[in-house]
């Protein structure tokens, strides 16, 4: 599956060989989507990453999403449209951006506005209710904007570009 965030505010499948829902001869083939997750906002700051089944992106509307990548959880409708497994409130609604997130271990990463967020990947830590939403694990915090700009995680530490101080923040990994 190839996954692509849109402006209008979904988080689109499609076959990746472009075999399933297309048409046409290559290099010219169009492609449907296999199956679309509805954000609350648009999706334009943020690559989706996959990791474990889920696929993770995060919105304008200052969300994190988790949906489930193969597309068989919370679905309805045609074209399929899919629920999220469960959704995290990080900042930077409207114009200030997010990062994309970043999965290592048992843990997703993402920057929105001047903090870095850790949540848990199942949704399975800090989590309840219905419709699922999950609290971080913990939060670091930068004396400058973040965003734009993935996390990384290495030896134990997370690592975040700070775009306008032109420096580098290092968490050690609890």
């Amino acid at each position: 599956m190839v996954y692509v965030g849109s402006a209008p505010g979904k988080l689109y499948a499609f076959s990746a060989a472009g075999t399933t829902g297309c048409s046409g001869t290559p290099p010219a083939r169009t492609c449907a989507p296999l199956w679309t997750g509805a954000t609350g906002g648009q999706i334009y700051y943020s690559s989706p990453a996959v990791a474990g089944g889920v696929v993770y992106v995060a919105a304008t509307d200052g969300k994190l999403y988790a949906f489930r990548a193969a597309g068989t959880t919370g679905c309805s409708g045609t074209p399929k449209t899919y629920a999220p497994l469960w959704t995290a409130a990080i900042a930077g609604g409207g114009t200030v951006g997010q990062s994309s997130p970043v999965v290592a271990g048992a843990v997703v990463y993402v920057s929105a506005g001047s903090t870095l967020y850790a949540f848990s990947a199942a949704g399975t830590t800090g989590c309840s209710g219905t419709p699922k939403t999950c609290a971080p694990l913990w939060t670091g915090t930068s004396p400058s904007n973040t965003t734009y700009a993935s996390p990384a995680v290495a030896n134990g530490m997370v690592y975040e570009g700070q775009w306008n101080l032109e420096g580098l923040l290092a968490y050690k990994l609890p």
